[in-house]
């Protein structure tokens, strides 16, 4: 299993999660509007493979893909309109390419750590991919998404520039 560490909240967290977060930040930066989504969503899909791995837990690319969109779509509507906005704004130059990929990027980041975070703690408790109920999980990934973007902004305000 992956090494941990506490949140700000006294909560653990994997290295693995915080890992492709900012991995999942960095990529919602590339200048790619739509093609953003897809990359993250390969990001995310990857963390989930790492995650059943560390827990000794089968995996399936199906379910993990169903998993992810149906947390990432309980979000509100501000919250998703809030990413597909960042995506888009990438097609306007100068101005927009910066707005829209620093937005896409903490957004990217955000729903990446909280889907590891409500997908680690499944597997921590013996659960499956197979047994993850995503409408029991919904409230704890939107809590987790809010958790992501501070550690997201956080990691950008201390990473040298």
């Amino acid at each position: 299993m992956s090494e941990k560490q506490t949140d700000n909240d006294g909560q653990e967290e994997s290295n693995t999660v915080r890992n492709f977060a900012l991995t999942a930040a960095g990529v919602g930066l590339v200048p790619a509007p739509i093609w953003d989504f897809f990359a993250i969503a390969g990001v995310q899909t990857s963390m989930m493979y790492k995650l059943c791995n560390e827990y000794d837990v089968p995996f399936s690319k199906e379910r993990a893909k169903t998993i992810g969109t149906s947390l990432i779509g309980s979000l509100t509507a501000a919250s998703l309109a809030t990413g597909v906005a960042g995506s888009l704004l990438k097609i306007i130059p100068g101005f927009g390419y910066v707005l829209g990929g620093l937005n896409f990027s903490i957004w990217a980041g955000a729903t990446t750590y909280a889907l590891g975070r409500v997908f680690e703690s499944h597997l921590a408790t013996g659960g499956t991919l197979m047994s993850f109920d995503t409408s029991s999980a919904k409230t704890a990934f939107s809590e987790a998404f809010e958790k992501g973007k501070q550690f997201v902004s956080r990691k950008k305000v201390e990473s040298p520039a």
